[in-house]
């Protein structure tokens, strides 16, 4: 937590000297870091108020709007600058990326000459393709940023990735990619991750089963090898236990908040407008069918409906703690976070809308608040399943999937690395739910 003192003494500062930029910036940075979002930028504001023409605090304040990925505010400033320089060129790209919004980054790039591509602006076309799902061009831009800059490691999780993705690559191919990546930097964790992925894409089980006990002896506390440990011993024999997460299904904690008391359909209802009336991507994110999501972390929305959501699953996180207080002595229990450092987000899924299989490996424990469900006739419509498929891993068992079908009201947490989907629903109502992600301290 930032002093008090601090901003105190900032704020001396600026009174005496309303032309102390600096002073703007450093009192705006240690609010931001404080999640004193909206205060921070009231500062940048101010000093903008008095410095009108300051090109250092105009860049701040777009630089804070990006951190805090309020995309759209960050892309109205950016549009409305009349002189762009390549940073900004490259900040408007990535918002017009995050927000999916493809047109206005073809427009924007007719505008570049090719000299002024870069790494970084090469970098956002291979994920502009990758979006498309125009592979090739994708996987150009992605060698041409490994060409750049052949020691940086991005350019290589990132054709990987795409590699992955298209329909029309070889594994074999893939996994001779990923082994000349290893003897290029044979001590970084994703590389070898992906050669991991890589083997069991070619069924190269033993081998993959080997490399995964020797890195999970190492990185104990990794979720997506604990994603890849579960997956192996659904699917294939002699796959030996990490004792990270033993039986994952019962570790997904299912409550109503509306029995509890602590909120009521009304406070639904208010929740519901204030989420859909902030910006929404223009398109489908490449997990979700049909659905858009809000733009940002929540968490930085200082609306009141939105900062009780939080304080909910606060009050429902711990009591997802205590349930698990009997299942300790694996790495996933013994290793709770606090539940103070969350990101969210909202979804709003419309008829047919759904998400594809996918985990949180980032985070620790995951969750979904469901603020409206519609009634359906149709029997698993709109349910959220668990599995340990995922992806496009092969799958050679049948699995003993979790299915559970939301009420408006109830709140579900469950272990980030555990893979899970959606059920389209016949309904013509919309489905509107706040999903999170609780990370370690």
């Amino acid at each position: 937590m930032v002093s008090k003192d601090q901003i105190k003494i900032l704020q001396k500062k600026i009174n005496k000297n309303p032309n102390d930029i600096s002073s703007f910036i450093k009192l705006a940075n240690l609010l931001k870091n404080n999640n004193e979002i909206s205060i921070s930028l009231k500062i940048i504001d101010t000093g903008l108020k008095l410095n009108s023409r300051n090109k250092l605090l105009y860049k701040e304040k777009i630089k804070i709007l990006y951190e805090i990925q309020w995309f759209s505010e960050c892309i109205d400033l950016l549009e409305k600058k009349e002189e762009k320089d390549n940073e900004d060129m490259l900040v408007l790209l990535r918002c017009y990326l995050y927000t999916n919004n493809f047109k206005a980054i073809d427009e924007t790039l007719s505008k570049f000459k090719p000299s002024s591509f870069d790494y970084n602006i090469l970098e956002c076309l291979g994920h502009l393709y990758r979006f498309k799902k125009d592979y090739d061009q994708a996987a150009k831009n992605f060698n041409k940023c490994i060409s750049l800059k052949p020691n940086k490691i991005d350019g290589y999780v990132n054709l990987f990735s795409i590699l992955r993705e298209d329909t029309n690559t070889d594994f074999s191919n893939l996994l001779e990619f990923t082994k000349k990546q290893i003897s290029k930097f044979p001590k970084n964790l994703q590389i070898k991750i992906n050669y991991l992925i890589s083997l069991i894409l070619c069924e190269k089980i033993n081998e993959a089963s080997e490399l995964l006990i020797n890195l999970q002896e190492t990185y104990v506390n990794n979720r997506e090898l604990a994603s890849l440990n579960l997956y192996l011993r659904k699917n294939y024999p002699n796959i030996q236990n990490d004792n990270f997460c033993n039986k994952p299904y019962d570790y997904v904690y299912n409550s109503n908040t509306l029995k509890d008391g602590l909120i009521s359909n009304n406070y639904l209802d208010n929740l519901k407008k204030a989420i859909l009336s902030l910006p929404l991507s223009s398109t489908s994110f490449r997990t979700d069918f049909g659905a858009k999501r809000t733009e940002g972390n929540l968490l930085f929305y200082d609306d009141p409906y939105i900062v009780k959501a939080h304080e909910v699953i606060k009050v429902f996180y711990q009591k997802y703690v205590s349930f698990l207080s009997s299942k300790k002595g694996n790495t996933f229990s013994n290793n709770l976070p606090s539940g103070n450092v969350i990101t969210s987000w909202s979804m709003i899924a419309e008829k047919e809308s759904y998400h594809f299989s996918h985990n949180h490996h980032s985070a620790w424990v995951s969750g979904v608040f469901y603020i409206e469900v519609p009634e359906t006739q149709d029997h698993l419509g709109g349910s959220i399943i668990f599995s340990p498929n995922g992806y496009d891993y092969p799958v050679k068992k049948e699995s003993n999937d979790l299915i559970i079908k939301p009420k408006s009201g109830e709140i579900i947490f469950f272990p980030s690395h555990l893979f899970h989907k959606t059920i389209p629903t016949e309904s013509d109502s919309r489905r509107i739910c706040l999903p999170f992600n609780i990370f370690l301290d």
